[in-house]
């Protein structure tokens, strides 16, 4: 028989599982982008089409991760060019909604938003992360 507390503690290691694998997704995408650069340092950007849709593609899996009833997590029509933007000094945000059941089966909209930092030097690590 499991116990509710051993069934907590292995929903909170498969969410933190899949921010490592996001995380690590994002690292390897902003190292492959960096490596095939001129070799000089360039000043931060607007993100690239590339970077917004693993931007988008990471915020909806780490939301998804912390819902009720995840199978439920709609979306709607937002885009990747709708929802990231250059915040500056090497922050980047994505910030969209979510329609999903909550734990009494009523779905509800809710807004997040993560800043992530990313740069050359110093490589890439998620800043924060807002639901509510």
């Amino acid at each position: 028989m499991v116990s509710a507390t051993t069934r907590s503690n292995t929903d909170k290691m498969v969410v933190v599982a899949k921010w490592a694998i996001g995380v690590s997704v994002v690292i390897i995408l902003f190292v492959s982008l960096a490596a095939s650069g001129s070799g000089k340092a360039s000043a931060p950007v607007d993100p690239t089409g590339t970077m917004r849709v693993v931007l988008w593609d990471l915020a909806q899996k780490q939301v998804t991760a912390l819902l009720k009833a995840p199978s439920t997590a709609d979306f709607g029509v937002q885009t990747s060019f709708d929802t990231t933007r250059y915040l500056g000094n090497d922050y980047y945000e994505c910030a969209g909604w979510v329609d999903a059941q909550n734990s009494f089966g009523a779905n509800i909209r809710t807004n997040f938003k993560m800043v992530v930092y990313m740069s050359e030097k110093n490589g890439m690590y998620p800043y924060s992360f807002w639901m509510g």
